[in-house]
Protein backbone atom coordinates (compact mmCIF):
# COMPACT_ATOMS: atom_id res chain seq x y z
CA UNK A 1 0.00 0.00 0.00
CA UNK A 2 1.27 3.73 -0.92
CA UNK A 3 0.86 6.10 1.70
CA UNK A 4 -0.96 8.32 -1.08
CA UNK A 5 -4.07 5.40 -1.00
CA UNK A 6 -5.16 5.94 2.29
CA UNK A 7 -8.25 7.69 2.60
CA UNK A 8 -9.45 11.40 4.36
CA UNK A 9 -10.38 10.56 8.08
CA UNK A 10 -8.45 7.38 8.97
CA UNK A 11 -7.51 7.04 11.84
CA UNK A 12 -3.29 7.27 12.06
CA UNK A 13 -0.90 6.53 14.99
CA UNK A 14 2.23 7.49 15.25
CA UNK A 15 5.14 5.47 16.87
CA UNK A 16 7.63 7.61 18.22
CA UNK A 17 11.33 6.34 19.24
CA UNK A 18 13.73 7.78 21.39
CA UNK A 19 16.71 6.59 23.14
CA UNK A 20 15.46 3.04 23.09
CA UNK A 21 11.41 3.95 24.10
CA UNK A 22 8.75 3.87 21.80
CA UNK A 23 5.21 5.78 22.44
CA UNK A 24 1.71 5.64 20.33
CA UNK A 25 0.18 8.69 19.74
CA UNK A 26 -2.83 9.40 17.82
CA UNK A 27 -3.89 11.33 14.78
CA UNK A 28 -5.52 11.66 11.97
CA UNK A 29 -5.10 11.64 8.14
CA UNK A 30 -6.42 15.20 6.30
CA UNK A 31 -5.22 15.20 2.92
CA UNK A 32 -2.87 14.24 -0.02
CA UNK A 33 -0.36 16.78 -1.32
CA UNK A 34 2.65 16.17 -3.50
CA UNK A 35 3.40 12.84 -2.89
CA UNK A 36 3.09 12.77 1.65
CA UNK A 37 0.07 12.66 3.67
CA UNK A 38 -1.41 15.59 5.45
CA UNK A 39 -2.33 14.94 8.79
CA UNK A 40 -3.65 16.24 11.74
CA UNK A 41 -0.62 17.48 14.12
CA UNK A 42 -0.55 16.14 17.68
CA UNK A 43 -0.84 18.35 20.92
CA UNK A 44 -0.23 17.16 24.36
CA UNK A 45 -0.82 19.33 27.40
CA UNK A 46 -1.36 22.28 24.63
CA UNK A 47 1.60 22.12 23.38
CA UNK A 48 2.83 21.41 19.68
CA UNK A 49 4.61 17.81 18.87
CA UNK A 50 7.18 18.50 16.60
CA UNK A 51 8.40 15.08 14.74
CA UNK A 52 11.04 16.65 12.55
CA UNK A 53 14.04 15.91 14.67
CA UNK A 54 17.18 13.53 13.67
CA UNK A 55 17.22 12.38 17.28
CA UNK A 56 13.86 10.13 16.99
CA UNK A 57 12.14 7.41 14.32
CA UNK A 58 8.66 7.69 13.25
CA UNK A 59 6.64 4.81 12.67
CA UNK A 60 3.14 5.84 10.96
CA UNK A 61 0.19 3.31 11.25
CA UNK A 62 -3.02 3.21 9.41
CA UNK A 63 -5.94 1.34 11.56
CA UNK A 64 -8.34 -0.39 9.30
CA UNK A 65 -11.57 -1.91 10.09
CA UNK A 66 -11.41 -5.67 11.12
CA UNK A 67 -8.31 -5.81 9.51
CA UNK A 68 -4.66 -5.80 10.24
CA UNK A 69 -3.52 -1.88 10.44
CA UNK A 70 -0.41 -0.93 7.57
CA UNK A 71 2.91 0.60 9.11
CA UNK A 72 5.06 2.70 6.99
CA UNK A 73 8.91 2.48 8.70
CA UNK A 74 10.96 5.63 8.89
CA UNK A 75 8.64 8.14 7.86
CA UNK A 76 9.95 11.53 7.40
CA UNK A 77 7.66 14.20 9.14
CA UNK A 78 7.66 17.92 8.18
CA UNK A 79 5.34 20.78 9.63
CA UNK A 80 3.47 22.61 7.43
CA UNK A 81 0.40 24.89 7.04
CA UNK A 82 -2.43 23.51 5.57
CA UNK A 83 -5.94 25.28 5.47
CA UNK A 84 -4.70 27.92 8.22
CA UNK A 85 -3.63 25.37 10.57
CA UNK A 86 -0.43 23.56 11.47
CA UNK A 87 -0.15 19.80 9.98
CA UNK A 88 2.28 17.05 9.31
CA UNK A 89 3.59 16.52 6.09
CA UNK A 90 4.61 13.05 5.90
CA UNK A 91 6.62 11.37 3.55
CA UNK A 92 7.42 7.56 3.06
CA UNK A 93 10.39 5.92 1.53
CA UNK A 94 8.94 2.69 0.87
CA UNK A 95 5.64 1.09 1.04
CA UNK A 96 3.62 -0.01 3.87
CA UNK A 97 2.75 -3.83 4.79
CA UNK A 98 0.61 -4.98 7.33
CA UNK A 99 1.48 -5.68 10.74
CA UNK A 100 0.70 -9.37 11.79
CA UNK A 101 -0.50 -8.56 15.13
CA UNK A 102 -0.31 -12.46 15.57
CA UNK A 103 3.48 -12.42 15.55
CA UNK A 104 4.55 -9.08 16.39
CA UNK A 105 1.87 -7.33 18.77
CA UNK A 106 2.50 -7.77 22.94
CA UNK A 107 -0.21 -5.60 24.82
CA UNK A 108 0.95 -4.83 28.50
CA UNK A 109 -1.56 -4.66 30.88
CA UNK A 110 -0.44 -4.02 34.24
CA UNK A 111 -3.12 -5.26 36.09
CA UNK A 112 -4.05 -7.84 38.81
CA UNK A 113 -4.55 -11.98 38.27
CA UNK A 114 -4.64 -14.88 39.68
CA UNK A 115 -2.55 -17.53 38.06
CA UNK A 116 -2.85 -21.65 38.86
CA UNK A 117 0.58 -23.32 38.26
CA UNK A 118 -0.05 -26.98 37.70
CA UNK A 119 -2.60 -29.40 38.15
CA UNK A 120 -2.43 -29.70 41.88
CA UNK A 121 -1.41 -26.33 43.07
CA UNK A 122 -2.96 -23.00 44.83
CA UNK A 123 -3.78 -20.39 43.31
CA UNK A 124 -1.26 -17.32 43.31
CA UNK A 125 -1.93 -13.65 42.82
CA UNK A 126 0.26 -12.19 40.41
CA UNK A 127 0.54 -9.09 38.27
CA UNK A 128 -0.08 -9.54 34.31
CA UNK A 129 2.44 -8.15 32.34
CA UNK A 130 1.72 -8.27 28.59
CA UNK A 131 -0.68 -10.75 26.81
CA UNK A 132 -0.56 -11.39 22.62
CA UNK A 133 -2.84 -13.61 20.18
CA UNK A 134 0.26 -16.57 21.21
CA UNK A 135 1.02 -16.02 24.73
CA UNK A 136 0.83 -14.30 28.04
CA UNK A 137 3.20 -13.09 30.65
CA UNK A 138 2.94 -12.60 34.48
CA UNK A 139 4.98 -11.59 37.78
CA UNK A 140 5.04 -13.36 40.75
CA UNK A 141 6.75 -13.45 43.60
CA UNK A 142 6.74 -17.08 44.50
CA UNK A 143 9.50 -19.27 42.72
CA UNK A 144 8.56 -22.65 41.71
CA UNK A 145 10.80 -25.04 40.80
CA UNK A 146 11.13 -27.13 37.94
CA UNK A 147 8.45 -25.01 35.83
CA UNK A 148 9.46 -25.11 32.16
CA UNK A 149 6.88 -26.93 30.44
CA UNK A 150 4.04 -26.87 33.39
CA UNK A 151 0.47 -25.61 32.63
CA UNK A 152 -0.77 -22.64 33.92
CA UNK A 153 -4.12 -21.28 33.82
CA UNK A 154 -4.17 -17.31 34.61
CA UNK A 155 -7.60 -15.24 35.24
CA UNK A 156 -7.71 -11.45 35.30
CA UNK A 157 -10.41 -8.72 34.79
CA UNK A 158 -9.97 -5.51 33.04
CA UNK A 159 -12.06 -3.20 31.07
CA UNK A 160 -15.39 -5.19 30.39
CA UNK A 161 -13.76 -8.44 30.08
CA UNK A 162 -13.42 -11.28 32.44
CA UNK A 163 -10.44 -13.17 30.56
CA UNK A 164 -8.89 -16.87 31.30
CA UNK A 165 -6.29 -17.82 29.58
CA UNK A 166 -4.42 -21.52 29.51
CA UNK A 167 -0.73 -21.92 28.55
CA UNK A 168 2.25 -23.55 29.02
CA UNK A 169 5.39 -21.95 31.06
CA UNK A 170 8.03 -21.80 28.77
CA UNK A 171 10.32 -19.39 30.09
CA UNK A 172 11.31 -18.11 33.75
CA UNK A 173 13.42 -14.64 34.43
CA UNK A 174 14.48 -13.70 37.90
CA UNK A 175 13.91 -10.16 37.99
CA UNK A 176 14.84 -9.15 41.80
CA UNK A 177 15.59 -11.22 44.82
CA UNK A 178 11.36 -11.10 45.56
CA UNK A 179 10.19 -11.04 42.16
CA UNK A 180 9.87 -13.57 38.81
CA UNK A 181 8.53 -13.31 35.54
CA UNK A 182 7.06 -16.05 33.60
CA UNK A 183 6.35 -16.41 29.94
CA UNK A 184 3.72 -18.65 29.02
CA UNK A 185 2.76 -19.77 24.83
CA UNK A 186 -1.09 -20.55 25.34
CA UNK A 187 -2.33 -24.02 24.53
CA UNK A 188 -6.30 -23.40 24.35
CA UNK A 189 -7.52 -20.45 21.98
CA UNK A 190 -9.36 -17.85 23.66
CA UNK A 191 -12.04 -15.80 21.34
CA UNK A 192 -12.33 -13.00 23.47
CA UNK A 193 -8.50 -12.14 23.74
CA UNK A 194 -8.32 -10.74 20.10
CA UNK A 195 -11.25 -8.24 20.68
CA UNK A 196 -9.82 -7.74 24.50
CA UNK A 197 -6.35 -6.90 23.01
CA UNK A 198 -8.05 -4.81 20.09
CA UNK A 199 -9.98 -2.54 22.59
CA UNK A 200 -7.40 -2.01 25.33
CA UNK A 201 -5.03 -0.77 22.53
CA UNK A 202 -7.71 2.04 21.62
CA UNK A 203 -7.89 2.81 25.11
CA UNK A 204 -4.62 3.31 25.64
CA UNK A 205 -3.75 5.28 22.73
CA UNK A 206 -7.10 7.25 23.83
CA UNK A 207 -5.38 7.89 27.44
CA UNK A 208 -2.37 8.38 25.79
CA UNK A 209 -0.55 5.37 28.16
CA UNK A 210 1.76 3.23 26.95
CA UNK A 211 3.64 0.61 28.36
CA UNK A 212 6.67 2.33 29.26
CA UNK A 213 6.93 4.89 32.39
CA UNK A 214 5.22 8.11 33.06
CA UNK A 215 9.04 9.68 33.26
CA UNK A 216 10.14 8.21 29.89
CA UNK A 217 7.39 9.23 27.95
CA UNK A 218 7.25 12.55 29.49
CA UNK A 219 10.85 12.71 28.23
CA UNK A 220 10.07 12.06 24.52
CA UNK A 221 7.42 14.66 25.07
CA UNK A 222 9.22 17.31 26.31
CA UNK A 223 12.12 16.87 24.35
CA UNK A 224 9.19 17.42 21.00
CA UNK A 225 7.26 19.92 22.56
CA UNK A 226 6.48 23.42 20.77
CA UNK A 227 4.62 26.26 21.22
CA UNK A 228 2.23 27.77 18.60
CA UNK A 229 3.24 31.60 17.74
CA UNK A 230 0.12 33.84 15.36
CA UNK A 231 0.17 33.45 12.53
CA UNK A 232 0.18 29.97 11.60
CA UNK A 233 3.04 28.25 10.55
CA UNK A 234 5.42 29.78 13.36
CA UNK A 235 6.65 28.34 16.15
CA UNK A 236 8.39 28.27 19.40
CA UNK A 237 10.44 25.46 20.34
CA UNK A 238 10.89 24.12 23.93
CA UNK A 239 13.89 25.32 24.19
CA UNK A 240 12.65 29.01 23.35
CA UNK A 241 13.86 29.04 20.14
CA UNK A 242 11.50 31.07 17.63
CA UNK A 243 11.12 29.52 14.07
CA UNK A 244 9.77 31.61 11.87
CA UNK A 245 9.04 29.32 8.56
CA UNK A 246 11.03 29.86 5.84
CA UNK A 247 13.80 31.67 7.86
CA UNK A 248 16.79 30.07 10.11
CA UNK A 249 16.41 29.96 14.28
CA UNK A 250 16.89 33.32 16.03
CA UNK A 251 17.37 33.16 19.95
CA UNK A 252 15.19 34.56 22.48
CA UNK A 253 16.51 35.43 25.82
CA UNK A 254 14.04 36.46 28.60
CA UNK A 255 15.48 39.14 31.63
CA UNK A 256 14.04 42.15 33.55
CA UNK A 257 11.38 41.67 31.41
CA UNK A 258 13.08 43.12 28.50
CA UNK A 259 13.83 40.64 25.04
CA UNK A 260 17.10 40.93 23.20
CA UNK A 261 17.84 38.97 20.04
CA UNK A 262 21.18 37.69 19.51
CA UNK A 263 23.12 38.42 15.99
CA UNK A 264 19.67 39.65 14.13
CA UNK A 265 20.10 43.02 12.08
CA UNK A 266 18.20 45.87 12.60
CA UNK A 267 15.55 45.02 9.54
CA UNK A 268 15.35 41.18 10.71
CA UNK A 269 14.50 42.18 14.23
CA UNK A 270 11.70 44.05 12.82
CA UNK A 271 10.04 41.30 11.43
CA UNK A 272 10.35 38.91 13.88
CA UNK A 273 8.47 41.53 16.46
CA UNK A 274 6.12 42.40 14.01
CA UNK A 275 4.85 38.50 13.52
CA UNK A 276 4.97 38.59 17.69
CA UNK A 277 3.39 41.93 18.39
CA UNK A 278 0.94 42.14 15.00
CA UNK A 279 0.15 45.75 14.96
CA UNK A 280 2.10 47.03 17.67
CA UNK A 281 5.21 49.05 16.56
CA UNK A 282 8.86 48.69 17.89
Amino acid sequence: MKIVEIQAGAAIVMQISMNGQTIELPTVSVTVQDGALVTEAIRINGKLLGLDNSAIHVNLMCIRENKAPIIFKNVKCTMITYNQKLHYKVTAFAEGFENNRREAFRLYVGCGGIAQLGLNKSAAKVLVKDVSETGFSFLSEKEIESILNMPVRLVFNDMEYNISLMGIIVRKVKIDEQKYLYGCRLSVTNNQLSRYINDKQRQNMANGRQGISDKEKGKIVAALSQEEDAPAGNVRRSNNTLLLKGEKKHRVTHFSGKREIDNVDRDERRKVFKNMYSGKRV
